[in-house]
Parts: structure tokens; sequence; C-alpha cells
């Protein structure tokens, strides 16, 4: 973990980048804070990449969706021109 306060001369070592950074005195931060920095880069890349690999599924689905809802649309217009189609055939029937 990084420090924000040199172990030598307990000088702040928090930059304004929102990095802790060695100090001038010469003190070196632990070694683990490098490595962990690079894994959190690591993990901020992949986090990234599930965001956008999520974006694009949840298009795909919305895409799905509204086509689902225009068939839908279409089934109910054509049981109504369905309905009305028997009616006037039964009417026809009768009349013969």
């Amino acid at each position: 973990m990084s420090q924000l306060y040199c172990g030598a001369c307990q000088n702040y070592l928090m930059g304004s980048d929102g990095e802790c950074h060695d100090c001038s005195c010469g003190w070196k931060q632990p070694i683990e804070s490098r490595n962990e920095s690079g894994e959190i880069e690591a993990l901020r890349q992949r986090v990234a990449e599930l965001e956008a690999k999520l974006t694009q599924e949840t298009s795909g689905y919305i895409e799905a969706l509204n086509q689902c809802t225009i068939n839908a649309d279409r089934t109910v217009r054509l049981q109504s021109e369905l309905f009305y189609v028997t009616r006037d055939f039964n009417e026809l029937k009768r009349s013969l």
C-alpha cells in the first residue's frame, strides 16, 4: 500500500495527480505499491472492456426487444383483420 508520509523524514508524499510518490530525500515507496498501481491499471482496463461489451450486448437486446414489439403489433393488427374477414364471410354464408 502507498504511504502518504515519508518513512525517513515524514514529508507529505501525495502529488497533485492523486498518487503517492517517492520522497525527495531518497526514500522510496514500498515495492508492493508499484505493483499495485500496475494491477489497478489492469483492473481499470478490464472494467472499461466489460463496460464496452455490456453496452454492445445491451444494444443488441434492445434491438431484439424493439423487433418483438413490432411483431406483436403486426400480430394484433392481423388478428383484428382476421376477425372482420371471418365475420364478413359468415354473414355472406348466411345470406346464401
